[in-house]
């Protein structure tokens, strides 16, 4: 099991903090802040380059590089996100929410 969760606790917990983010900037807080022009923060995700061979050079990006968010990745993996990068629109998508816990990460599916 150990093996099948490499690679994966970084995307789940930056989904966690996705999360997150939406609640606290969609809340009933926020809002009479945004009516006089507040605007929300974007996430950085920092550094989207994988430091493992074995990974595909893309994951990160692909799982990540959404709307609200800063990413920041060298040249080559820019460029190949660009040629074949998969643009998703998992953060818009409401009904994806952690599951359940495993070995301190969430897994994620679609309820």
């Amino acid at each position: 099991m150990a093996r099948s969760l490499r690679g994966k606790c970084a995307i789940a917990s930056a989904k966690l903090a996705f999360q997150s983010f939406r609640e606290t900037f969609s809340s009933d807080r926020f809002q009479p802040l945004e009516k006089r022009g507040a605007l929300p923060q974007h996430l950085l995700w920092a550094s989207m380059s994988v430091k493992d061979s074995a990974y595909d050079e893309l994951m990160y990006a692909d799982a990540l590089v959404g709307p609200d968010t800063v990413d920041t990745m060298p040249d080559e993996t820019l460029r190949a996100f660009l040629e074949r990068g998969r643009r998703k629109t998992f953060w818009r998508r409401a009904r994806t929410t952690p599951r359940k816990r495993c070995g301190g990460s969430a897994t994620w599916a679609s309820t």
